[in-house]
């Protein structure tokens, strides 16, 4: 039984929830949703924090996530994917995705150190 992998294991899970993976491969239209509910929230939390009102943080990611996901549709679409197949990962809308969470996560990750 391995302690390290079940202390880390809810670190790891947000880290996927929040990150899309660009390799090579296919990801499921779920997977899809799920980044586009936690990526938003992830990235409001940790850059406005406690700065925003509750209605201004639902605000922003209701439309953030609603924006993310339309993007990654509409990405979708362009490539003739359906709704219920699987999507490829490698694409424009994920590397952008990947981009600005990375900088989230160093920039979370650097507060934590200095602190």
């Amino acid at each position: 039984f391995n302690w390290g992998v079940v202390a880390t294991a809810p670190l790891v899970l947000l880290m996927h929830a929040t990150m899309p993976c660009v390799t090579r491969g296919m990801t499921s239209p779920r997977r899809c949703a799920a980044l586009a509910i936690a990526a938003p929230a992830f990235a409001l939390g940790v850059t406005c924090g406690p700065s925003l009102s509750t209605a201004a943080f639902l605000a922003l990611w209701g439309g953030g996530a609603a924006a993310l996901y339309g993007a990654m549709h509409a990405s979708f679409l362009r490539g003739n994917c359906s709704n219920d197949s699987l999507h490829p990962r490698a694409n424009a809308v994920f590397a952008v995705v990947a981009f600005a969470q990375s900088a989230v996560w160093l920039a979370e990750v650097a507060d934590e150190v200095v602190a």
